[in-house]
């Protein structure tokens, strides 16, 4: 079953996601009439925020404030991290900037999974090992890429004595990237 909404309406729904959960949006404007169940109000209100997104115009929203409202519908999906950070403010020129937010973003989720796994032994009994040896294994990696080691040189630079000074390791990995490679 679809309701029914005026556009005046639609506009108003739309704009009420930005405070509100999907859930009292549909109990605001009625849908608990139509339907029964808390997720079929989500879905309902869900699915009229897409027919309105696709045709925002219509309903008098600009591009901006339809990304605000995503973003707002994003911050509360991922229990609130901040989400709404403007992405004008990012120079996606600058590929080390862009790579320390997302990196800083996935530190935040992994600490939160990490937490939650250590909290609840039940969880971490359902986790395999292999991926949180995969996931450690590749930490390892990335630090020593952020560090500005080359993916070829980071397997290499394991067999090297660490004593030695920056040319000297440069050497050894250039002499062994080159035996590795005949």
């Amino acid at each position: 079953m679809k309701i029914h909404l005026t556009g005046e309406q639609k506009k108003e729904l739309a704009t009420s996601l930005i405070d509100m959960s999907s859930l009292d949006v549909g109990m605001a404007f009625g849908f608990n009439k139509f339907y029964k169940t808390d997720i079929s109000i989500k879905q309902a209100v869900f699915n009229c925020w897409k027919e309105i997104k696709a045709n925002h115009s219509l309903y008098g929203l600009s591009d901006d404030t339809v990304t605000f409202i995503e973003r707002a519908i994003l911050a509360k999906r991922a229990g609130k991290l901040k989400a709404l950070i403007k992405e004008t403010d990012i120079d996606l020129s600058d590929k080390k900037e862009a790579a320390n937010i997302s990196s800083d973003k996935c530190w935040i989720l992994w600490n939160r999974k990490m937490d939650y796994l250590l909290n609840n032994s039940n969880a971490l009994k359902n986790v395999p090992l292999s991926q949180l040896a995969i996931f450690l294994g590749t930490i390892f990696d990335k630090t020593r890429l952020i560090k500005g080691e080359a993916t070829e040189h980071i397997a290499l630079r394991a067999k090297i004595d660490e004593g030695l000074s920056a040319k000297q390791i440069l050497e050894e990995v250039m002499k062994r990237r080159v035996i590795e490679e005949k």
